[in-house]
């Protein structure tokens, strides 16, 4: 699909996609970097004319109801997100004036041709994004765990804690979020997993990978996710590198307990998880707010 975007648009925020005519890749669905694209469209849209781009197989009725669970938005706030949301569905050529991509998997738009004055990216997993030499992509990056470039600005991923929804009830289980595509455990560690952790709720996309076991299941994305549990098991990635972690921070807001189910040397290798966790010590260092850093860097550009 080609689609020119509404030019009178100062900012659109979106994330990456992969071309479904060429590859049949999984989308990334309703996850963390859904919330991001909302938080960073609510403070900046009081600051420049800003809209939301769905690139994915995503509906309004899905994506309201995941807001719904969990930002204390009222029905204004949300009816102007759904006013302001455009969903274009792998789009092979997009133009438009400005976009901030928070995914950073400049990767996924290989098959696709994307055409605006000024391109932002959040680093987040790609670890070679410096090497763009493109004068209108610049790349947000927090520099303690990535290289510099001749287009990259330090710049460390926040969350919209003023805005999230209250909880009173919360479980008393423990809970491990486990996705296939980076998080997966092995036959032997998933049942050392559930061996040591006797009332623990797993999470995953597949429910199927784990009915072998005697365990209860989630299967996500689940609504209102922060009432199920009370402590948070945090397993190992796959590739060791766990950047701009969300579930660790909002379990910390929520003062929940947070349990590092980790090998001892596994920080020494994931320097990304490693100083989530030293900015995580305060949640301000992490708290989105109208007067971040954000706002000089982009709105200097456009």
């Amino acid at each position: 699909m080609i689609k020119i975007l509404d030019k009178e648009v100062d900012l659109w925020i979106s994330h990456t996609w992969y071309n479904h005519d060429i590859t049949n890749t999984s989308e990334h669905g309703i996850c963390g970097h859904t919330f991001e694209i909302i938080e960073y469209y609510y403070i900046f849209k009081s600051k420049c004319v800003t809209k939301i781009l769905w690139p994915e197989s995503l509906t309004w009725e899905d994506l309201e109801i995941a807001i719904r669970s969990k930002y204390s938005f009222d029905d204004d706030e949300i009816e102007d997100i759904k006013i302001n949301s455009e969903f274009i569905e792998s789009p092979r050529l997009l133009k438009g004036s400005n976009i901030l991509l928070v995914d950073g998997e400049w990767e996924r738009l290989r098959h696709s041709t994307i055409l605006f004055d000024n391109i932002f990216m959040f680093a987040c997993g790609q670890k070679d994004l410096y090497k763009i030499n493109k004068q209108n992509v610049t790349i947000l990056q927090d520099d303690r765990i990535y290289k510099k470039g001749p287009f990259t600005i330090n710049y460390v991923k926040k969350i919209l804690f003023d805005k999230f929804k209250k909880i009173e009830n919360v479980d008393d289980r423990m809970f491990a979020y486990l996705p296939i595509n980076c998080r997966t455990l092995n036959d032997e560690d998933t049942t050392k997993l559930i061996k040591k952790y006797k009332n623990i709720l797993i999470g995953t996309s597949h429910p199927e990978i784990y009915n072998k076991y005697d365990v209860d299941i989630l299967k996500m994305p689940i609504n209102n996710l922060h009432e199920k549990f009370n402590t948070l098991i945090y397993t190992p990635l796959e590739l060791k590198w766990d950047c701009s972690n969300r579930l660790i921070p909002e379990c910390l807001f929520y003062k929940k307990n947070v349990e590092m189910h980790l090998p001892d040397d596994y920080l020494e290798y994931d320097t990304a998880l490693k100083y989530r966790l030293i900015d995580c010590k305060d949640i301000e260092n992490i708290k989105l707010t109208s007067s971040d850093q954000i706002f000089n860097i982009i709105l200097d550009k456009i």
